[in-house]
């Protein structure tokens, strides 16, 4: 495997495993505190609706209690809306299961304010107590299905789209790190190869630019060596061309005085 693929893949794969790192403490890290706020915002939401219907059912009676209940039931998301008494019964709602309520409206009433559970994975449920004029007292019950909290990077097209554009912007940035690091190598390599063909007058310095790193002064020690063996096999050259000049001259002499003496 050439070494661009090996710098490419490992770069990869480094950012990859910060993006998991990243998916996985805020997943782990911030569930928590993401639930604890929205525990906080449902207790204080259920206070104003209790409240409201408390001050409903004083100026309209019970029939304004009523039409305010089955608002509440019909906004979106649908929910399931009851308003138990303290004989067990539903004074507004549809009074089914509500065996399952009852430690919920046993908190409710013993701690006077507005109470959560989300234990389960499927629904959520909260209540408070409202407070009637004739000193009459319920526990306003809410239940809704439970929905996931928004994922930063999977569960939606904005999501996803998300993940997508780190992961194009990653595999981008790798590819020029990539190609940054090994283009001296590849002009290195080039320049050997020619050099090797004859082309003495081969540089890599001007090639690579004004790099200050292990690549650049590689650079420079190979145009250095290379203008070594330029002036080494120039200066050979010269000497065998003197040298063959010098054999040149007695021999034609010789010649000539042998012509002569014929």
């Amino acid at each position: 495997m050439k070494l661009f693929f090996k710098i490419f893949l490992w770069f990869l794969a480094a950012i990859g495993l910060m993006v998991g790192v990243v998916i996985f403490v805020t997943r782990t890290f911030q569930a928590d505190p993401a639930n604890s706020r929205f525990q906080r915002s449902t207790r204080n939401q259920m206070l104003i609706y209790s409240g409201t219907a408390a001050q409903i059912v004083a100026a309209e009676g019970e029939e304004g209690l009523r039409k305010f209940l089955t608002r509440l039931r019909d906004v979106e998301p649908p929910r399931r809306v009851d308003l138990i008494g303290t004989d067990g019964n539903a004074y507004f709602g549809s009074g089914e299961d509500l065996a399952g309520f009852q430690q919920l409206i046993t908190r409710t009433r013993e701690s006077k304010g507005a109470e959560t559970d989300f234990t389960s994975e499927e629904r959520s449920l909260a209540a408070a107590p409202v407070l009637f004029p004739d000193g009459r007292e319920f526990v306003l019950v809410l239940q809704w299905e439970r929905t996931a909290p928004p994922s930063l990077f999977f569960g939606s097209w904005p999501a996803n789209l998300r993940l997508i554009g780190l992961l194009l912007t990653g595999t981008v940035l790798c590819y020029i790190l990539a190609l940054y690091l090994t283009s001296p190598i590849r002009k290195l390599r080039e320049a050997t190869r020619k050099i090797s063909a004859g082309d003495l007058g081969s540089r890599v310095a001007t090639g690579v630019g004004k790099r200050r790193d292990e690549l650049g002064d590689l650079a420079k020690d190979f145009d250095e060596m290379a203008e070594r063996i330029e002036s080494l096999i120039t200066s050979q050259q010269r000497l065998t061309q003197d040298i063959s000049h010098e054999l040149r001259s007695p021999l034609a002499r010789l010649n000539v005085a042998l012509e002569i003496a014929k």
